[in-house]
């Protein structure tokens, strides 16, 4: 028996000792792990950063660019509705140096707005 409790307390300390160094170990590990996943979470947030500055910069232009278009687009609005008050007035000014009639009138007037088929 005494051989038996020997052997056992040598394995228990054996055990003792091992257990030890897998947790410094695993410490470590667990360390450099964490000190890892730190360093990336940083670059990630600069790439997060990065990314929502290029992304506003993006909108910022696009924002841009569209107003120029509805700006564009308001100012040929314009246009055509101008178009058509002046060949609505000359079809007018035309059709009473006909003797105003309607029919005259109504072949002359050309929409500006709608496509031409």
């Amino acid at each position: 028996m005494s051989l038996q409790l020997q052997t056992s307390s040598i394995t228990t300390n054996i055990r003792a000792f091992n257990l030890d160094g897998t947790i410094e170990t695993c410490n470590k590990a667990h360390e450099e792990h964490l000190k890892w996943l730190d360093h990336e979470f940083k670059n990630m947030d600069k790439a997060v950063a990065m990314k929502e500055f290029t992304t506003n910069q993006a909108l910022k232009g696009f924002s841009n660019k569209l107003e120029k278009v509805e700006g564009s687009v308001n100012l040929m609005e314009d246009i055509v509705k101008e178009m058509n008050n002046k060949n609505e007035a000359l079809v007018s000014s035309m059709a009473q140096q006909h003797g105003n009639r309607k029919d005259y009138k109504e072949k002359q007037i050309v929409d500006h707005s709608s496509p031409r088929v």
